[in-house]
């Protein structure tokens, strides 16, 4: 990773802050889709190895298999919760700061950040819902 002298000519190696905060905007933006994903294929996972084997068990009058995809929905949701709320906290200093600057290249640097911590804010919203889609079919269909 290198730094741009804006001609679009790397200039020297990015520094250790610039590597964190690229590390850092980066995981948010990829947050809410790789929990989606991630719950994505275990609960469907899950699902066919249980249908498989046969197993029927209750728990709250809900079969158990339901109950494993309610609870995973529900750690889903707030772990992609918590990353949008960064997310959203991460644009709002940004988008302040970049304003605040006179010097054209950090308002720039500060522009994108806040570019990325938007997407990533708006990713996160998208994908909690598409969390929501993936396990609400437990409440109301039989799982296998």
């Amino acid at each position: 990773m290198t730094a741009g002298d804006g001609n679009g000519e790397p200039t020297a190696a990015a520094s250790p802050e610039e590597q964190r905060r690229f590390l850092a905007l980066t995981g948010l933006l990829i947050a809410g889709p790789s929990i989606w994903m991630t719950h994505f294929f275990a609960v469907y996972l899950l699902a066919e190895a249980w249908c498989a084997v046969g197993v029927d068990a209750k728990v709250l009058s809900l079969p158990l298999l339901s109950a494993v995809t309610l609870l995973a929905t529900a750690l889903a949701v707030v772990a992609a919760a918590v990353t949008t709320l960064l997310a959203y906290r991460r644009w709002r200093r940004t988008a302040s700061t970049s304003h605040a600057g006179d010097d054209q290249s950090s308002e720039t640097e500060g522009g994108h950040d806040a570019q990325i911590a938007l997407a990533g804010f708006l990713l996160g919203i998208l994908f909690i819902v598409a969390v929501l889609f993936v396990g609400m079919p437990a409440v109301v269909l039989d799982p296998c």
